[in-house]
C-alpha cells in the first residue's frame, strides 16, 4: 500500500490555492456573449482580463475593458474618454476636447450621421464605446460609467 506524503498534499493544495487567488484577483477569462467589439473580439471569444495592472497603472484611452453595465451585466467596450475630458460624436467621429481621435479598430459603417451632444466626464467617470459603433450599447445610451463598474483590462483574446 502506498503513502500519500504531507509535502505533496500541502503542494497541491498550495498550488490550487495560488491558482485560484490568480484567477480571482488578477487574471480572468471571460466570454463575449456580443458583437459589439467586432471584429477585434467577436460573440463567443474568450477574454484574458488583467484585474490587477489598471488599478496600479490607471485607465487609458483606447484600452478594452470589461465593465458592468447599468442593467447588471458583464460587457466589453472601450475607454474613449477620460475624467475631465469633453467627448461627443460628430458625424461618427469621436471627438475629444474639440479634437478628432483616431480609431482605426472602430466600425463606423452603421453610424454615419451619428451625432451626441458634448459630454464633460467628471472626476472617476469614463465614456465607453463599442468597436462596432451600429451594434453597440455603450456611453452613448447609458452616460459615463463609473471608475468602480471598470473591472479589467483585455490581456489577449482568442476565439475558441
Amino acid at each position: 500500500m502506498s503513502r500519500v506524503r504531507p509535502r505533496a498534499v500541502v503542494a497541491v493544495v498550495a498550488a490550487a490555492a495560488a491558482i485560484a487567488v490568480v484567477r480571482l484577483t488578477v487574471l480572468t477569462p471571460f466570454t463575449v456573449s456580443e458583437g459589439s467589439m467586432a471584429p477585434g473580439v467577436g460573440a463567443g471569444d474568450t477574454v484574458l482580463v488583467d484585474r490587477l495592472t489598471p488599478r496600479i497603472t490607471g485607465w487609458h484611452r483606447g484600452d478594452v475593458v470589461t465593465l458592468h453595465a447599468p442593467d447588471g451585466g458583464l460587457v466589453v467596450k472601450r475607454i474613449v474618454g477620460l475624467p475631465g475630458e469633453t467627448v461627443e460624436l460628430e458625424d461618427a467621429v469621436v471627438t475629444v476636447d474639440g479634437r478628432p481621435v483616431a480609431e482605426p479598430y472602430a466600425d463606423n459603417s452603421h453610424a454615419d450621421g451619428e451625432y451626441t451632444r458634448p459630454v464633460t466626464l467628471a472626476a472617476g467617470r469614463y465614456y465607453v464605446l463599442g468597436d462596432n459603433r451600429g451594434e453597440s450599447v455603450d456611453s452613448r445610451d447609458y452616460g459615463p460609467v463609473r471608475e468602480g463598474a471598470l473591472t479589467g483590462r483585455k490581456l489577449a483574446s482568442w476565439t475558441p
